[in-house]
């Protein structure tokens, strides 16, 4: 595991922070001094708020969010930094307002710490950013900056979006938990529509509890996980309506089978009806 790999639960900073909002100023802080010091390496990020201004931010901060970092993955509007889309086409783009969702944080109480890279459009072009977990390898796409920045403790909090599995699968290349909401929970106005029938935002945090509270202040849905079993269940199909998977993804499902098991969790097959 790389010396980079470090998030941090969301739930544990509001505790810590409540009624101390100096330590929520230092920790803020200290994620501009990480993005500096490691994403020359890591690339995840494509604009960086000014600190200062983040700063600033804190002293109005209000909600539920309670000042916590945020990333936000680079095909959302942003009235005060670039919005690029991960293109070039649209290099140096400063949109007038920004995306419904970005909205909502703020009111929320999160402070923007920046914009994460996202394959372009969000489709097939890989980012340069790279796995917190091991350097060499890939954080998967299009949500690659977002997951990757809350793996490396950039931020406790990112958006990220998914049409096909650009959520859950950076989610679970960085070791961080990744939610796709149901389709329209979530705003999408503001976002680089790539598909308006599958698109959904997509949120980012350092585990279950923490992106279950995300998810709820976000949609004012109760959703927030209190207690997680003891046992946790995986449901794997015993086929699909597509092609056969290749020997070599049976083999690493396989494995995947096994080291659930292993952990303690249970694997349920389901056989499609």
């Amino acid at each position: 595991m790389s010396d980079l790999y470090q998030p941090h639960s969301a739930l544990d900073l509001l505790q810590r922070f409540e009624g101390n909002a100096e330590a929520g100023r230092r920790y803020l802080h200290e994620r501009f001094d990480r993005i500096r010091e490691f994403d020359v390496q890591l690339e995840a990020m494509t604009a960086v708020r000014d600190p200062d201004a983040a700063m600033r931010a804190m002293d109005n901060v209000r909600g539920p969010l309670g000042g916590l970092p945020v990333a936000i993955k680079d095909i959302f509007d942003t009235h005060d930094l670039v919005t690029a889309y991960g293109s070039p086409i649209y290099a140096g783009h400063r949109p007038a307002s920004d995306a419904t969702i970005v909205t909502l944080l703020r009111r929320q109480g999160a402070v923007s710490i920046g914009k994460t890279a996202t394959c372009e459009f969000a489709y097939m072009a890989p980012t340069p950013t790279r796995n917190p977990c091991a350097l060499s390898r890939t954080a998967g796409g299009s949500s690659s900056g977002s997951a990757a920045a809350v793996a490396a403790g950039y931020s406790p909090f990112a958006i990220g979006s998914q049409t096909g599995g650009s959520t859950i699968r950076p989610a679970s290349f960085c070791g961080v938990a990744g939610y796709k909401p149901t389709f329209g929970l979530l705003p999408t106005l503001g976002m680089k529509c790539f598909s308006w029938s599958l698109d959904t935002v997509g949120l980012f945090a350092s585990g279950v509890r923490d992106v279950a509270h995300l998810a709820q202040v976000l949609s004012g849905r109760r959703l927030a996980v209190n207690d997680l079993p003891s046992k946790p269940v995986f449901g794997l199909p015993k086929s699909y309506p597509w092609a056969s998977a290749s020997v070599n993804a049976a083999s690493v499902l396989d494995r995947a089978v096994h080291a659930i098991e292993a952990a303690g969790a249970m694997v349920l097959y389901i056989t499609r009806l």
